[in-house]
């Protein structure tokens, strides 16, 4: 309640609004009823040093009971707007031997259709949950999976996305809302609340080798494009634009862009 309060009061007496992608900046100005120049998307950026293609991720995946390779993966808090349940209907739909299924995320307080899906599916050998994984493990996870899953109905941005691309995993991904718009360099693309078909992009990926392969050059240059420095100069320049005088903002230039 307060912040449907002060969401929108803030919003309007702010001089400008800082939002994370075009998706967002867009549903900003609808709601509100305010300019589009006064909204400015900031993509988030992504840490190299810790999300990064390499190999030596095998000790930490099978500490988690895990075999690099052989699972797929999906990173998100289980709460409805991830839709973990299409996920799981579409596991139940693979033909076996199924692969594994790795669901890292925190439950959302007293969500819990996914545990129970999971049990009415009888996939409880197929599907792990991992909901108090160390963050310091989390790169590796990534790095050890076959594939990474976003069947999300609704994001304002994809930080998991960019953490698979950025790991060199191929990956299939619903393209509503803003993941169309940040993860454009996805393998297959899906309708959420669709098993079906995500079912059938599971199929493909496991199969055709090329799919998983190609995505080491695609998406670590794709990810490339989004880092702190470039987010950093251009909240920069917005206060400049904004709050200082335009000659100022050029006397600034010796602020080096980021590469």
């Amino acid at each position: 309640m307060r912040s449907r309060i002060l969401v929108p009061y803030s919003i309007r007496r702010s001089d400008a609004a800082l939002t994370v992608s075009d998706f967002s900046r867009r549903e900003i100005c609808g709601r509100y009823a305010i300019p589009a120049t006064d909204v400015h998307t900031i993509p988030i950026g992504i840490n190299p040093t810790r999300f990064f293609h390499r190999k030596e991720a095998i000790e930490t995946v099978e500490s988690l009971g895990l075999k690099t390779g052989a699972y797929f993966l999906t990173v998100g808090r289980q709460e409805p707007r991830k839709d973990h349940a299409a996920l799981l209907r579409a596991w139940a739909l693979l033909p076996r031997p199924r692969p594994q299924l790795v669901i890292v995320g925190q439950r959302h307080f007293n969500y819990g259709l996914a545990h129970e899906l999971i049990s009415n599916l009888q996939l409880e050998r197929k599907v792990k949950i991992l909901d108090q994984i160390p963050d310091t493990q989390l790169p590796a996870v990534y790095r050890g999976t076959r594939g990474f899953l976003y069947a999300s109905l609704s994001e304002g941005f994809d930080v998991p996305f960019l953490e698979a691309m950025a790991s060199g995993v191929s990956v299939i991904s619903s393209a509503n809302s803003a993941l169309g718009e940040v993860g454009a360099d996805a393998d297959l693309w899906v309708y959420p609340k669709r098993p079906e078909k995500i079912a059938c992009a599971v199929l493909i990926l496991g199969r055709d080798l090329s799919l998983r392969e190609a995505p080491i050059e695609r998406g670590l240059s794709g990810a490339r494009e989004f880092t702190w420095d470039a987010s950093v100069y251009k909240v920069r320049s917005v206060y400049l634009s904004h709050f200082r005088h335009p000659a100022a903002v050029n006397a600034d230039s010796f602020a080096a862009k980021p590469a």
